[in-house]
């Protein structure tokens, strides 16, 4: 983690009941009310508490294709071209601003792209895969960035953040791997109050998926959202939740 100007990031507390943590001497967090206690791995806070439900088949799978995403994915220049054209289209439809919140952020490719944007005040990530951070916090650390940064193992149902800390999050195909992906709505709406649609990425082909995992979304975030942005290859729609 680093910070290179003044703006404060935003403050971690409890997933489990949202009470401050109190570093300690041993550079373990302590919830100052459950006394949880979290620890660090390779100098990443493993906020993952005891109320998450954890799939870690999903997990395992994802810590296996962390090395292959970083080695062959991103090393393939057409890949690569092609998925840095796709993020400049989600920056350009969101417009990130202010503190930015990314779930799922992978071995943070994105977050580098965020990272050079000037309305940009500070950037936190959770990813649950301690494979993927690990990449996530090199790729960060070679970035000359003025903007402060954080990241940190969490649990997309259970944010370590306080109600109301983020002016924009992204949750680029994050919902589907979640064991309920209703509660990861809800958790982006906990930290952005004042998000009213859910912007759904599926970077694959337009048409007949397309609408299929729309409606599979709009079943379990129904009364979430008042609109959904839905994007696809070639694609993009704004579609009523609430009718």
């Amino acid at each position: 983690m680093t910070a290179q100007n003044n703006r404060r990031l935003p403050a971690l507390i409890c997933p489990d009941c949202h009470s401050a943590l109190i570093k300690m001497e041993n550079q373990a967090l302590v919830c100052e009310s459950c006394l949880f206690k979290y620890h660090f791995e390779n100098g990443i806070a493993q906020l993952i508490g005891s109320k998450s439900s954890i799939n870690f088949s999903e997990l395992e799978v994802q810590d296996s294709v962390s090395d292959l995403y970083e080695n062959v994915r991103y090393t393939v220049d057409t890949s690569n071209r092609y998925h840095q054209d796709s993020l400049e289209d989600i920056i350009s439809f969101a417009q990130p601003n202010g503190d930015v919140l990314e779930i799922g952020c992978g071995n943070g490719v994105f977050l580098k792209t965020l990272s050079s944007r000037k309305n940009v005040s500070t950037l936190s990530a959770v990813d649950l895969s301690n494979e993927m951070l690990k990449h996530t916090e090199s790729r960060m650390l070679s970035v000359d960035s003025p903007i402060p940064w954080q990241i940190v193992r969490g649990d997309g149902e259970r944010l370590p953040f306080e109600e109301a800390s983020f002016d924009c999050i992204f949750a680029r195909g994050l919902l589907h791997h979640l064991p309920e992906p209703k509660k990861g709505a809800k958790e982006i709406a906990r930290d952005s109050p004042t998000l009213h649609s859910l912007m759904a990425l599926r970077v694959g082909f337009p048409g007949k998926c397309t609408t299929l995992e729309y409606l599979r979304l709009r079943r379990r975030l129904m009364g979430d959202f008042t609109t959904m942005q839905l994007l696809g290859l070639g694609l993009i729609q704004t579609l009523p939740l609430l009718i």
